[in-house]
Parts: structure tokens; C-alpha cells; sequence
């Protein structure tokens, strides 16, 4: 957040959970590299892509919790 305050306008980053028609739980998620484009901040490259990976991360962990595929980030 030092590197671009005006950053937090775009937090907290998105996150849909829902059920399809055959009952599997999807999770996307908004790619945070996306939001932090905006910025136009070269500074925040290696910050967004290490939220990236944390959000690929959970978003895999929940996917193996509940068995089922994941949206992704978007």
C-alpha cells in the first residue's frame, strides 16, 4: 500500500463462491494483477504477482476441500 495509496479504492479484492446446477461449489476471483493495472505503478509488479500466487494457492486449497473445479482469477 506504500507504493500506490490510492490503491485501496480497488480493495478488498472480489471473491464469488456459488453452486452450479450439478451441485459443484465454484470460486472465482478477481486477479489482482488486473485491479493494480490500473495504477499504472510499475513499482507494484512483483507485489501483485506474489498476491496473485497466494490467491492461486487458496483458491486451489478450497477446490481440494470441496472437490470440486474453481472459476479462477478473472
Amino acid at each position: 500500500m506504500n507504493e500506490e495509496i490510492e490503491l485501496g479504492a480497488l480493495l478488498p479484492c472480489n471473491v464469488i463462491v456459488y453452486e452450479t446446477d450439478d451441485g459443484e461449489v465454484m470460486v472465482s476471483a478477481v486477479d489482482p494483477r488486473q485491479l493494480v493495472g490500473i495504477a499504472d505503478n510499475e513499482a507494484l509488479g512483483s507485489i501483485t504477482n506474489k498476491v496473485h500466487d497466494r490467491f492461486e494457492h487458496v483458491l486451489a486449497s478450497v477446490a481440494d476441500e470441496f472437490d470440486s473445479p474453481i472459476g479462477g482469477l478473472r
